[in-house]
């Protein structure tokens, strides 16, 4: 898949929030290669630990920059 690397912005599915929030795009459903890996377990399991994996490491950077 493309990496279309990181973007920020004041996303309206992201406010007002009291706690931290993650927007992921993995695949766009328009496109027929993409919505067909979606459905399959392989490559949402894949999505899944990666998510997982960045989110473990945000806090690890977070946590290290706040003691």
């Amino acid at each position: 898949m493309p990496d279309f690397g990181l973007y920020h912005g004041n996303l309206a599915v992201n406010r007002p929030t009291q706690y931290p929030a993650i927007l992921v795009e993995c695949a766009f459903m328009i496109i027929p290669e993409q919505e067909a890996l979606l459905q399959t377990e392989d490559y949402r399991r894949k999505i899944a630990h990666a998510i997982a994996r960045g989110v473990e490491v945000f806090l690890k950077e977070y946590a290290g920059r706040n003691n």
